[in-house]
């Protein structure tokens, strides 16, 4: 199962999802500043699962964190200040 869960609280957020393949995907996303953008991108086979977690905080402005994982066990963490 691919799961995603988006938290906005700035203004001007922008977050974009994408989850394919046979295997298990998970994503969160996490924005509190101002005119971020977040876009996450995952195919996944049936082996390892592939977890990205984006955090935007209060003082990010106008950020942008791209995240592209293809295949199996893939991991990432992007903080993102001002």
């Amino acid at each position: 199962p691919n799961t995603s869960t988006i938290e906005q609280t700035g203004a001007g957020e922008e977050a974009v999802v994408v989850q394919d393949g046979s295997g298990t995907n998970t994503s969160r996303i996490d924005q509190d500043g101002t005119d971020n953008l977040a876009t996450v991108t995952q195919t996944s086979t049936s082996g390892g699962a592939n977890a990205s977690s984006v955090l935007q905080s209060a003082t990010a402005d106008s950020n942008t964190a791209t995240v592209a994982q293809t295949g199996e066990g893939n991991g990432s963490v992007v903080p993102q200040g001002g």
